[in-house]
């Protein structure tokens, strides 16, 4: 399935933050999941992460793509951030949908093979930001 490219694509295909603005823990509770991590693969200043909050629709995606990070055994893989309610000047960061996360830390661990599985598992990566992986094209807001 091809990811979608733009705002209007990103809010058909995983809802709509935007009239739930002022109150985030609504959104939240419509569209935010808790999803696992394989033990030992992901950190955070050296603390194992065992689960990130996400969008729902993303959950296969994310566990198919963790799951042949463990496969190539990569770990473990510095965790920056996933789901995250951020306004970002007058619009909203693409972390608002959880959609999008951070992993690896360049010049350390990883990172390009990281970068290998996650786009060969339909991930966009950032030209700017090399932690940065989503899953839509077309909005690039954080």
């Amino acid at each position: 399935m091809a990811l979608p490219n733009g705002l209007d694509e990103i809010v058909a295909r995983y809802g709509n933050p935007f009239p739930m603005a002022a109150m985030p823990a609504e959104w939240e509770k419509r569209y935010i999941v808790n999803t696992t991590v394989p033990p030992g693969l992901l950190t955070y200043l050296g603390h194992p992460i065992l689960g990130m909050r996400i969008n729902k629709v993303i959950q296969n995606p994310l566990r198919d793509a963790l799951v042949s990070m463990v496969r190539a055994q990569l770990g473990p893989i510095a965790f920056g951030r996933a789901y995250e309610w951020e306004v970002v000047g007058d619009e909203l960061g693409v972390h608002s949908w959880g959609i999008a996360i951070h992993l690896g830390v360049p010049g350390v661990g990883p990172v390009e093979q990281v970068a290998a599985i996650l786009v060969g598992n339909g991930w966009a990566w950032s030209d700017t930001d090399k932690t940065h992986f989503q899953l839509a094209t077309g909005y690039w807001v954080e």
